[in-house]
């Protein structure tokens, strides 16, 4: 995800990621058929975790709603603090670009 937000979308290559971690070419593509199902990967990992963190934050019968809101407030910031605003306004172009609408689309299905 790292190299994704450093780089954006279109300027990563599959070899950056081999390189960054570590693997040959052919285990890549052993798990993934391109560079953007492994995208759509991290971002689905990324998606469920958060989801099942406030699902769990949610239904906490002993926390107040204030007490929730300040922890999801939280756990937003961390997360998007970190992996997101570092190349946020390189990933904001990319969603925009037609190119890679296909993708955009993959994951509004996937959330629906």
């Amino acid at each position: 995800m790292i190299l994704f937000m450093e780089k954006g979308y279109t300027n990563t290559t599959t070899q950056d990621i081999v390189d960054k971690v570590n693997i040959s070419r052919g285990l890549l593509y052993y798990h993934f058929k391109n560079k953007e199902d492994i995208l759509y990967c991290l971002v689905e990992q990324y998606s469920d975790k958060l989801l099942k963190d406030i699902h769990i934050i949610v239904y906490d019968e002993d926390k107040t709603a204030i007490e929730k809101n300040q922890i999801i407030y939280r756990c937003h910031n961390y997360i998007f603090g970190k992996y997101f605003s570092r190349g946020y306004s390189t990933t904001k172009k990319q969603l925009t670009l037609k190119k890679n609408q296909y993708m955009i689309d993959k994951l509004s299905h996937k959330a629906c």
